[in-house]
């Protein structure tokens, strides 16, 4: 009868140390990949909570306070189907400049605090959604927008304006950009607001909804810079997932200039010098 042979001890050490490496190589990555779904969620949840808050105030004239009032607006007119359960466990978040940073997960729920959806990471502070992007993740934000990008901006005060409007000694924006509890948007184009208009004391986002293509809310979460940019036969152009949007945002060193007019191709809206394109705000 034949006699069957074993593994050798040093066949056995070899397959486990194989093992191990698979291993060490497997885990990381599914760690690092449910991490980046939890870190996905957190930001679709707040941004979520702060689009119905912005409803909410829209329609009601007040601020909810809390979430609860999102879920339970009027019947059949939920803002919120429910009331959002933020990740257990460790996220990681792409940052404004590229790079990711890890988040501990902390609170059990998310609050509305000044105006604006925030979580409680682990470094122990309730945070709106810019001060995850944000890439020293140091300052947050509120509807004013304060806080990372939106700090850096030259704005001017809505409400300031809209009495100045209604005084009938002003009224003619030119190009600029103006903030309120809404959010920040840019005014294009000399737009005029009236003092009748001014005298219903509108919010920018319910002025802009009335005047399409020359208001935009001007968006401090995805921040362009050259790394959008590609050459393409010795010209420098857009990447077609990056054409910039009417109101976004290109950082160039400490500048920050916003987008006037949409780009409808890869060689719209290219240099940051054409004032027909783009508005320098800081």
């Amino acid at each position: 009868m034949k006699q069957q042979r074993g593994f050798t001890l040093i066949e056995l050490v070899i397959v486990i140390a194989i093992l191990g490496i698979l291993a060490g190589i497997a885990i990381p990555r599914f760690l690092d990949s449910r991490a980046s779904a939890n870190g996905a969620k957190l930001l679709a949840d707040l941004r979520a909570i702060d689009s119905a808050y912005n409803v909410y105030e829209a329609r009601t004239g007040e601020a909810p306070t809390t979430i609860d009032q999102l879920v339970n607006y009027g019947t059949g007119n939920s803002l919120l189907a429910a009331i959002p359960v933020p990740p257990s466990s460790d996220m990681l978040i792409t940052q404004n400049d590229g790079t990711q940073r890890r988040f501990t997960a902390l609170d059990t729920s998310y609050e509305i605090t000044n105006g604006r959806a925030t979580y409680t990471c682990g470094e122990g502070s309730k945070e709106p959604v810019e001060w995850y992007l944000a890439t020293d993740s140091s300052s947050g934000g509120n509807n004013t927008g304060s806080g990372g990008v939106a700090d850096s901006l030259n704005t001017s005060n809505w409400a300031a304006f809209l009495a100045q409007a209604a005084s009938g000694s002003g009224g003619n924006t030119g190009t600029a950009l103006y903030k309120d509890s809404s959010g920040i948007y840019l005014l294009r184009y000399n737009q005029y607001v009236s003092a009748q208009v001014a005298s219903t004391n509108p919010t920018l986002a319910e002025y802009a909804a009335a005047n399409p293509g020359n208001a935009f809310k001007v968006d401090t979460d995805n921040i362009l810079t050259s790394a959008n940019m590609t050459t393409l036969y010795g010209q420098t152009v857009w990447k077609e997932d990056s054409l910039p949007q009417a109101g976004d945002v290109y950082q160039d060193g400490t500048n920050y200039y916003v987008c006037i007019r949409a780009a409808t191709n890869i060689y719209n809206c290219t240099s940051l010098s054409n004032t027909g394109d783009w508005l320098k705000v800081s």
